[in-house]
């Protein structure tokens, strides 16, 4: 009987365990993704900063552009490919 008990509870935690793991990589997975789309964002306002001071459309403008824009995307593709 005890042993029975034992190998409930063992049984138990490692469920918990596992759902606890499971949380903790979800919640990596979409501070990754914040992090990237707050990246993007800081790096697209910096390049419209910049093209409002130059007024004109300057290589470094467009270079910011494209930066952010893949910055974004990577972010959200890593994390559809994190939650499958």
């Amino acid at each position: 009987m005890l042993d029975e008990m034992e190998e409930y509870y063992k049984t138990n935690l490692s469920i918990k365990r596992t759902r606890l793991a499971i949380t903790q990589t979800d919640m990596a997975a979409k501070r990754t993704l914040l992090s990237y789309i707050s990246t993007g964002c800081v790096l697209f306002s910096l390049a419209l900063a910049y093209l409002k001071l130059l007024e004109k459309i300057d290589i470094v403008t467009v270079i910011l552009f494209v930066v952010a824009i893949v910055f974004i995307a990577f972010g959200i593709i890593d994390y559809v490919l994190v939650q499958k």
